[in-house]
């Protein structure tokens, strides 16, 4: 099961800036980790997570792995981080990333005239 969250507007799309989390703040640590931890108890198989690097905190994304592990130690980390980098690929941070442009020369070669996300 996948669980597709968007942050939506009032003006019903989707907004631009997602919010920044202070994860140094022990109640927004806990709260974030109830909510990986609620899902997955609810049947999710993993996270993706959009710009995880935003969170530059090489401890919460430890802990949000201990989380997940708990609850199935099958579950899949996906983190969307556009630059290749094998810091986030270990046993502290995701299982894997996804950098949606890459998909783009796919798309062109396909007979698509722009790369655009797939509506």
């Amino acid at each position: 099961m996948v669980l597709v969250i968007p942050i939506i507007t009032s003006a019903g799309g989707i907004t631009k800036a997602l919010p920044k989390l202070n994860t140094a703040n022990t109640e927004v640590r806990k709260y974030v980790l109830g909510v990986a931890r609620y899902w997955l108890e609810q049947g999710i198989d993993g996270w993706r997570l959009d710009v995880p690097n935003e969170i530059d905190d090489d401890s919460f994304w430890a802990e949000f792995r201990r989380v997940v592990r708990s609850v199935n130690r099958d579950a899949y980390l996906v983190g969307e981080i556009w630059d290749v980098n094998p810091r986030w690929t270990d046993d502290k941070h995701f299982d894997g990333l996804m950098n949606i442009l890459s998909g783009c020369p796919a798309c062109l070669s396909a007979g698509s005239r722009e790369c655009r996300p797939i509506q």
